[in-house]
């Protein structure tokens, strides 16, 4: 009969890719900037670990990850505060119990995170605004 040849798919084609490349050492620098004011905005919202509640060792931990949703990396309704321990040796070692407990904690946020994940972080202009509003909160909590 008349059947149609089977081509293998390519993955790399059918993958959306929701990061932007970074081109330039100048632009890593950028980004690595706005990501220090982030997780120190993230760091002192929240003042001690979310999970084990102690106030040493912290850090800015993604619920969605910078590898999963690039949009979603300077948004602070996807960033939580956990020590080392808890951020690398619970919540990147079992993250289907993490997330669990972070949907108890935040009700309906993660699925709303991930919805959001698909869209775009915008233009340059916004990325500036973006730390303009970042830095501006920093200081607002110093």
């Amino acid at each position: 009969g008349n059947q149609m040849k089977r081509v293998p798919l390519r993955r790399k084609s059918l993958r959306v890719r929701t990061k932007p490349k970074v081109r330039t050492k100048k632009q890593a620098m950028k980004m690595a900037k706005l990501d220090a004011v982030f997780s120190q905005i993230v760091r002192r919202r929240d003042g001690r670990c979310l999970r084990c509640h102690t106030r040493e060792n912290l850090q800015c931990s993604h619920v969605i990850p910078k590898s999963a949703s690039q949009f979603l990396r300077w948004d602070l309704s996807n960033a939580i505060t956990l020590c080392t321990g808890c951020h690398l040796y619970w919540w990147h070692r079992y993250p289907h119990g993490a997330v669990e407990w972070f949907n108890g904690l935040f009700p309906g946020r993660h699925d709303e995170l991930q919805a959001r994940g698909r869209t775009g972080l915008g233009t340059k202009q916004d990325r500036v605004a973006l730390y303009a509003a970042l830095q501006a909160q920093l200081k607002e909590r110093e």
